[in-house]
């Protein structure tokens, strides 16, 4: 086994192609393929399974790229240094951050990430309620860390990569000085007349909420809208309305959170396109915050 074998492997894991890994790499196809069936045999296990449609990893092939991808990255750093050369191009993320990443304090541990990987740049989308999954699948953005939209999630279920990072109890959120602000529980029933803060109407907080709304059968006084989470939670803390989100909510930006009854839970999770599941960063990136975020468990 070879830092050669180990970079084939990874580029028809990201390409899904022998041809195409092969035009990436500038070496012929055959050379390629009997490269990655000799590392396969010394291996003892198939790394791909190759179907008239493309080429996917196995299961081991899935597990034996998410360990050498920091052996590839190692390596590349290392070559870069030992040439001295300092203007070489640096990678780049595109990230789609919810609101609850920074309450949760994951964005600190992206900024870590980042700190200890300076080869890499990247780019934060943070607006309010966005439903990133069309830009994701459109390629605009690489990596979302929010939880999955509703409708959103079905009907690109196929195209996603899905883990989960942090399980929250979702809770109504409202100022604390609303007298409910000390009870234990509340239901949907306990907010009929009050007024709902939410995103921009269509954004995923707002079809989350409607949906809410219509399955409890909700009709709000009033509704305030806005594409800023600040000023969303500026309305709840003034007493102007109530809003749904998680429990970590409530801390950070200085608001009453009372969990639901009956309960419900959402997971803040890692989402990226399946045939980028094995991209080096990507994948590098997942398993940093998916350690991370199991200390906080």
């Amino acid at each position: 086994m070879d830092i050669r074998q180990l970079t084939y492997v990874l580029s028809v894991a990201e390409s899904g192609s022998f041809l195409k890994a092969s035009e990436n790499l500038h070496v012929s196809q055959p050379a390629l393929t009997l490269s990655v069936k000799k590392l396969e045999t010394e291996l003892g296990f198939s790394l791909f399974r190759r179907t008239p449609h493309g080429v996917y990893l196995t299961e081991m092939g899935v597990i034996f790229c998410q360990q050498i991808q920091p052996v590839k990255i190692t390596w590349d750093v290392l070559m870069q240094q030992l040439r001295g050369d300092c203007d070489w191009p640096r990678r780049h993320l595109r990230i789609g951050v919810g609101a609850r990443v920074y309450s949760i304090g994951v964005f600190e541990d992206l900024v870590r990430f980042l700190d200890m990987h300076t080869d890499i740049n990247a780019t934060f989308i943070t607006e309010a309620g966005r439903d990133f999954l069309p830009d994701l699948v459109n390629g605009h953005i690489d990596i979302i860390l929010d939880r999955l939209p509703l409708q959103g999630g079905v009907s690109f279920a196929k195209k996603l990569a899905v883990y989960d990072l942090i399980c929250e109890r979702q809770c109504v959120l409202m100022s604390i000085v609303d007298p409910r602000h000390k009870w234990k529980r509340i239901t949907f029933n306990d907010i009929q007349e009050d007024a709902l803060i939410t995103s921009l109407e269509h954004s995923m907080e707002d079809r989350i909420i409607k949906d809410i709304c219509v399955v409890h059968k909700i009709v709000p006084k009033r509704i305030y809208r806005s594409d800023n989470i600040y000023t969303i939670m500026d309305f709840v803390k003034k007493g102007k309305g109530v809003t749904v989100g998680p429990e970590s909510f409530g801390e950070y930006y200085g608001v009453a959170a009372i969990p639901l009854e009956p309960e419900e839970m959402t997971y803040m999770k890692f989402i990226c396109l399946k045939r980028n599941d094995c991209d080096q960063d990507i994948s590098l990136l997942r398993k940093y915050l998916n350690q991370r975020c199991k200390r906080r468990k």
